[in-house]
């Protein structure tokens, strides 16, 4: 029932893109239709149309990287990444997934790296020092992961995920108190 669904909501947005082959709009609609059906390789020539069409957009060269990643395509998605993140240095999102990516390709260094740069374009913000605890973590060190949660509590009392992982590296250290 629901394939039927984006099956017609295909259909009537390939006209407008016929009609209209620049409407951004229209190419990331129809890119999140194609993906929902499964149709990777075309919602990426989609994705890769509309950042021709935009190159200086980091919304666009951040859909891409993130299509390019889903096909399977490493490398390059991460470039499109990197220069989401390079177009605009505070872009959240963007440096989330950055970030996120690194620490699936185990690429350790590099997610700190780009934690800590986004840390430096978002000082006031918890988002970047609970990225860098968790790519602490993951590069095993603690030290440096809890000073970083204690961090993003500093910036947001209560947050709960710099809370429980500070939790966990407690329990972890047998510091029950």
């Amino acid at each position: 029932y629901i394939n039927q669904e984006f099956t017609e909501a295909e259909e009537l947005i390939r006209p407008v893109i016929d009609s209209r082959q620049d409407d951004i709009g229209a190419l990331n609609l129809l890119s999140n239709i194609l993906i929902k059906q499964g149709k990777l390789d075309e919602a990426i020539d989609m994705l890769a149309k509309a950042a021709a069409l935009q190159p200086d957009s980091p919304a666009v060269q951040m859909r891409l990287g993130m299509g390019l990643l889903a096909g399977g395509e490493q490398l390059i998605g991460m470039e499109h990444l990197e220069k989401s993140v390079q177009l605009k240095p505070d872009y959240r999102q963007a440096n989330i997934l950055l970030v996120l990516n690194y620490l699936q390709k185990k690429d350790y260094d590099q997610a700190i790296n780009a934690a800590k740069a986004f840390h430096e374009q978002d000082l006031e913000s918890d988002l970047p020092y609970n990225l860098l605890g968790k790519a602490y973590l993951a590069a095993n060190q603690e030290k440096e992961a809890q000073e970083a949660f204690f961090k993003a509590r500093e910036l947001a009392p209560g947050n709960r995920y710099a809370s429980h992982n500070l939790a966990t590296l407690a329990l972890k250290n047998k510091d029950f108190d």
